[in-house]
């Protein structure tokens, strides 16, 4: 009698994913019945018999293993795969450090696909309640914008923040007791 083929994972053993639903497939010959567990154990007779590819989302330890009754059971492969979550992008703010006049306009974009941005315009770091970014806005007076990333499967973004200044000039003064200004003489 000879002995059934080791198994051969799609994934190598210590290979890391970054996403949920991460697919594996196992090879084999056919000479016997493959059956895997997911949990690090042995596989036996009674473990499940593998019927094609499966997913999983956290780090796993796959074991697989082909029995037969005309051939010596194949070796135990193992495959340990990690679970690496990626970080979203951090956003980038798009305005002007300083402004003179009404308003200054604000965009904020984001490089992983699908992403959603939330802000925030007082310099307290945004959190899933703060401003949902939905476009363009504008800002009317000095502010800090502080804006992150979130993104389903992924770690959040960091914070990444912008000042932005308005300057007073002379003209926006003009019949407003509470501003003050200085002029160099001319």
């Amino acid at each position: 009698l000879g002995q059934c083929a080791d198994p051969v994972f799609s994934l190598a053993d210590g290979a890391e994913f970054e996403h949920s639903n991460q697919e594996v497939s196992i090879a084999w010959n056919n000479d016997g019945i493959l059956r895997y567990t997911l949990d690090g154990s042995e596989p036996t007779a009674k473990s499940p018999i593998y019927e094609g590819p499966f997913s999983f989302s956290e780090s796993v330890v796959v074991k697989a293993k082909v029995f037969s009754d005309d051939f010596f059971d194949s070796s135990v492969v193992t495959a340990n795969l990690t679970r690496v979550w990626a970080t979203v992008a951090t956003p980038a703010i798009a305005a002007a450090s300083s402004f003179t006049g009404s308003e200054t306009k604000v965009e904020l974009s984001c490089a992983t696909p699908g992403a959603t941005i939330y802000y925030t315009l007082n310099g307290s770091d945004p959190n899933s309640h703060a401003t949902r970014y939905t476009g363009p806005f504008y800002v009317t007076d000095s502010c800090t914008v502080k804006a992150y990333a979130t993104c389903y499967d992924y770690l959040d973004s960091a914070v990444t923040t912008h000042i932005i200044a308005k300057v007073w000039e002379i003209g926006d003064t003009v019949g407003a007791p509470d501003h003050t200004f200085t002029t160099g003489g001319d």
